[in-house]
């Protein structure tokens, strides 16, 4: 009888023990929370959706000018899909992620003193190990890695350009600048981040993006939501478009 009651108590202990050991190592497994959200930065730019933008004006950079700006377009090309542009080269493993976008200003202080657009590209998850891997090619690109599990491999042949065509003003006194950026990610990774932001603000050297960024920014989280076209906004017609393909080094602050 002693035998059979040592016996389930020893059990007992061997299931609490297996139980104890299993939680410790689900929490260390649990992934951290990505470095945006941890300092309140959130993706507040919808496809398809209209944002106020306000940044300095070219001549001053004390005197503000508020525009409109919408990402008007995203679309995901597979290993096997055609590609937008000979210069985007398909790779296994990886897909390329076309995002574009309209900056449009019309107030007074935009026609008197131009308008100085900013953006930059981040990461959503782990901006310190984006910044510590991003390398400018000779080709206009820029080559990054990214370790979508903290445990798991490193893509280390991500790249991604950015294409800019300003329009300048046009006859109903508006300014236009349309954006062009292709990603080449991981299949299905949703970490990459567009910002635009007020260029007046000081970016001092070795500051990160979100210890910078006021609550004008403008985020966008190029895989957080649905990859459908977004309607062409009023007053733009693709088709109308030039393409310089010449990419503004001056707003690709901090890569």
């Amino acid at each position: 009888m002693k035998k059979a009651i040592v016996a389930v108590l020893l059990a007992a202990v061997m299931v609490l023990s297996c139980a104890c050991a299993g939680s410790s190592n689900n929490a260390n497994v649990e992934p951290k929370v990505p470095d945006l959200e941890a300092h309140g930065i959130t993706g507040n730019l919808k496809l398809g959706e209209k944002a106020s933008y306000k940044t300095a004006t070219k001549l001053d950079v004390t005197v503000m000018t508020t525009g409109e700006l919408t990402i008007t377009e995203r679309n995901v090309y597979q290993f096997a899909d055609a590609l937008p542009d000979e210069a985007l080269k398909p790779l296994e493993g990886y897909e390329w992620v076309e995002v574009k976008a309209t900056s449009m200003f019309t107030d007074d202080n935009a026609r008197d003193c131009g308008v100085d657009r900013a953006s930059c590209v981040t990461n959503y998850y782990d901006v310190t190990y984006y910044e510590q891997h991003i390398a400018p090619q000779e080709d206009g690109f820029v080559k990054f890695s990214v370790k979508p599990d903290e445990k798991g491999e490193s893509f280390d042949e991500c790249l991604y350009t950015k294409v800019v065509d300003n329009l300048g003003w046009n006859d109903d006194r508006q300014t236009i600048c349309n954006y062009t950026w292709y990603f080449r990610v991981p299949v299905g990774y949703d970490g990459m981040v567009i910002v635009f932001f007020n260029s007046a603000i000081e970016w001092p050297d070795g500051k990160y993006v979100y210890e910078v960024l006021d609550a004008d920014s403008l985020v966008y989280r190029v895989m957080g939501e649905g990859a459908a076209p977004a309607p062409t906004p009023d007053n733009q017609t693709p088709s109308d478009q030039p393409t310089d393909n010449t990419t503004n080094n001056a707003e690709n602050t901090a890569g």
